[in-house]
C-alpha cells in the first residue's frame, strides 16, 4: 500500500487541470422539478427505471413517483425513525434503512413496507444500504460496522468494525465493498478480510462521499474540514488503482461537495451546496454545469440511471431533475 504526499497531489493538480473549454451537450438541463416541502428533512433518493423512484428523510417519510419525478405520493412506513438510504433492485423489490435499527422491505413497489429491523444489534443509525441481487446486500452504521445479509435481510452479520463514524459505502458485487471513512477500507472476499489505504484529502478537507465505477476507478469528493475556517474551493481526489494511489482535479468553487453519481467510466457528476459539475473523460475534468438562480442548491443526494436522465434531492425536499 502506498501513501501520497500532499505535494505529490499538488503537482498531479496542473496535469488533471480542469478544462471548462470542454463544450457540454446543448440539450441537456437541469431543472427543479419539485419546489420545497415543509418541516420535513429528506435524505435520500432513488430511482428503478425512468418512471419509479423513492425519496426517504425525517419521522418515516417515504414517498413515491411513477411518473418520473412529476408527481409524489407518500408510502406507509410504519415507522418513526428518520429513513436515510435506499436500494431497489427492481421497481417492486427494495429496502430503506435509518435510525433506531431500521431496516423495511418491500415486495410491491413500497404499497406494503416490511419492518425486518435486526433486534440482535445495540440502537444504531443504519448510514448506507446497497443491494446486488434479491439475496444479497450490504449496511454500514453510525458506529463504523458493516453489515451483509444473504438471505434478503432477514439476518444480518457484521463483517467489519472498529471504525469511527459513518461509512459510505460503494458496493461492486457481492465480494467487492469499498467503504470511506477518512480511510478507505476493501474487501474482494465478499467481507471475510479486509484491507485498509489512505484516501489522499489536502489538510483542511474532508472526504463526504465516494463512488467506484469498478474494482479500479474511484472518487471521492471534498467538504470543509476545518470546523469554521471559510473554504470556497474544493477538488476530487481519484484513484485508478483501487485506492493505492490518488491523484488530484483543480479546485472548483463551491460551498463544499456532498455526492458524486458515474453512469460509467467516463461520465459523471458531483454537487454540493452551491454548484453541479460533470466529467465526460473519467474525472480529469470538471465542467460547470448547474448552479440555482437567487438561492443554494444544499445537494443532499444524487442517483442516475443513465446519461440523460438523473434526479438530485436536498435537505428542504426540492427535487432537480435531468435530461
Amino acid at each position: 500500500m502506498k501513501r501520497i504526499s500532499f505535494l505529490a497531489i499538488s503537482c498531479l493538480f496542473f496535469l488533471f487541470a480542469c478544462d471548462k473549454s470542454t463544450n457540454p451537450e446543448e440539450n441537456a438541463t437541469w431543472r427543479l422539478q419539485r419546489d420545497k416541502q415543509n418541516d420535513i428533512t429528506y435524505y435520500s433518493i432513488f430511482f428503478s427505471d425512468k418512471n419509479n423512484g423513492w425519496i426517504v428523510g425525517y419521522n418515516g417519510t417515504i414517498e413515491n413517483t411513477i411518473d418520473g419525478g412529476n408527481v409524489w405520493e407518500s408510502q406507509e412506513s410504519g415507522v418513526s425513525s428518520n429513513l436515510w438510504d435506499i436500494s431497489f433492485i427492481n421497481s417492486f423489490q427494495g429496502w430503506i434503512c435509518g435510525a433506531n435499527n431500521t431496516i423495511l422491505k418491500t415486495l410491491d413497489g413500497g404499497n406494503n413496507w416490511i419492518n425486518i429491523s435486526p433486534e440482535n444489534f445495540e440502537n444504531k443509525i443504519f448510514v448506507e444500504i446497497d443491494f446486488v441481487d434479491e439475496n444479497n446486500g450490504w449496511i454500514s452504521s453510525n458506529y463504523g460496522e458493516i453489515l451483509r445479509t444473504t438471505d434478503g435481510g432477514i439476518t444480518w452479520t457484521i463483517k467489519k468494525s472498529g471504525h469511527i463514524g459513518g461509512l459510505r459505502l460503494s458496493v461492486l458485487n457481492n465480494q467487492t465493498v469499498y467503504a470511506l471513512s477518512r480511510k478507505l477500507y476493501r474487501t474482494f472476499d465478499g467481507g471475510e478480510t479486509w484491507d485498509s489505504v489512505d484516501v489522499a484529502v489536502p489538510k483542511n478537507y474532508f472526504a463526504s462521499d465516494m463512488f467506484f465505477t469498478n474494482s479500479n476507478d474511484g472518487y471521492v469528493v471534498t467538504e470543509n474540514g476545518t470546523g469554521g475556517m471559510m473554504i470556497t474551493e474544493f477538488l476530487v481526489v481519484m484513484t485508478k488503482n483501487g485506492g493505492e494511489t490518488w491523484l488530484s482535479s483543480e479546485y472548483m468553487e463551491d460551498g463544499g461537495f456532498k455526492c458524486v453519481y458515474f453512469v460509467n467510466e467516463k461520465v459523471g457528476w458531483i454537487a454540493g451546496t452551491n454548484n453541479i459539475y460533470k466529467t465526460y473523460d473519467g474525472g480529469k475534468n470538471w465542467i460547470f454545469e448547474f448552479s440555482p438562480q437567487n438561492e443554494n442548491l444544499y445537494a443532499k443526494n444524487i442517483f442516475f440511471i443513465d446519461e440523460n436522465n438523473g434526479w438530485l434531492i436536498n435537505w428542504d425536499g426540492q427535487v432537480y431533475k435531468y435530461e
